[in-house]
C-alpha cells in the first residue's frame, strides 16, 4: 500500500480525528482531516502514520526506510476485545508555552505541533487489547493504538 492510498482510504473512514506522522526528520502531530497536505512529497522518509479517531485506528508502518509498508486498522465497532485504556501526559515545558503556530517544546529541547488550545496538564489516551497467552492463560497485551488528544487546563 502507499502513502497516497493509506491516506486516501483514511479520509474515506475517518472524517474527524488526529493524525501522527513520524519521519527520518521530523515529527507530525495535527487534526485529521489535513488541512494542507503536509506529508506531500515525503514517502521516503516515512517510517509510521497514525490516523485515529475515538472509535479507531488506521496505522501505516514500516521497520525501515525503502522497506515495503503494512497496514493495520483497528475498529472498536467491528469487534469486541477485551481493553483497557491508559492516560499519559505529554512532554511539555509549559514554561516556555505554545507557540503561535502552535508548537510546543518539550523539557529536553524538542518541538512538536499539537492540535489541542490548553496545553497544560495536555494529555494523550492510548487503549491497550488484550489476549491470553495459550499455555497459561495469562493477560497479554496484543496491540494499542492511540484514542485521542485530551485538553489540558
Amino acid at each position: 500500500m502507499t502513502v497516497r492510498d493509506f491516506l486516501n482510504s483514511a479520509s474515506e473512514r475517518i472524517q474527524r480525528g488526529w493524525i501522527i506522522a513520524a519521519l527520518t526528520d521530523e515529527y507530525i502531530v495535527d487534526k485529521w482531516p489535513l488541512t494542507k497536505d503536509i506529508l506531500d512529497g515525503k514517502d521516503e522518509k516515512i517510517l509510521e502514520v497514525r490516523v485515529f479517531c475515538d472509535n479507531g485506528e488506521m496505522r501505516l508502518s514500516r521497520l525501515d526506510i525503502g522497506k515495503d509498508f503494512f497496514n493495520r486498522n483497528i475498529f472498536d465497532d467491528e469487534e469486541v476485545r477485551d481493553h483497557f485504556d491508559e492516560v499519559q501526559f505529554l512532554d511539555i515545558d509549559e514554561k516556555v508555552g505554545k507557540s503561535g503556530g502552535g508548537r510546543v517544546f518539550t523539557t529536553g529541547g524538542g518541538s512538536y505541533n499539537l492540535p489541542v488550545e490548553r496545553i497544560t496538564d495536555a494529555k494523550i489516551k492510548i487503549r491497550y487489547y488484550l489476549g491470553k497467552y495459550a499455555k497459561t492463560g495469562q493477560a497479554i497485551v496484543e496491540d494499542w493504538r492511540v484514542v485521542e488528544f485530551m485538553e489540558g487546563k
